[in-house]
């Protein structure tokens, strides 16, 4: 068995060997989202030698940031206002 070597952690890394990264890691990004976190690895790349772990916590770090819902607060109305009006909305059996 013959085995590649892709070097992903410096100043010429390209999107496609972070994607094959993304993908061992079993994670799932878009194109676009891989291309991003790609420019963020190498920007931290041209600033200190980077090794598989820290590229690895960077993709982590932004898969968890893009998989994570914000909530926000609109028109005035606070996350549990929200909340709160979403669960009046639901049928509840009546008790006896």
């Amino acid at each position: 068995m013959q085995f590649k070597y892709i070097h992903f952690a410096n100043r010429l890394t390209g999107w496609n060997a972070i994607k094959s990264r993304v993908e061992q890691l079993n994670l799932n990004l878009t194109d676009d989202q891989v291309k991003e976190v790609t420019n963020k690895i190498k920007k931290l790349g041209d600033i200190r030698p980077l090794n598989i772990d820290d590229v690895d916590s960077i993709i982590k770090e932004f898969h968890a940031d893009v998989s994570t819902p914000r909530m926000s607060a609109t028109n005035g109305a606070s996350a549990v206002d929200e909340e709160t009006s979403l669960l009046d909305s639901v049928k509840r059996p009546k008790l006896n």
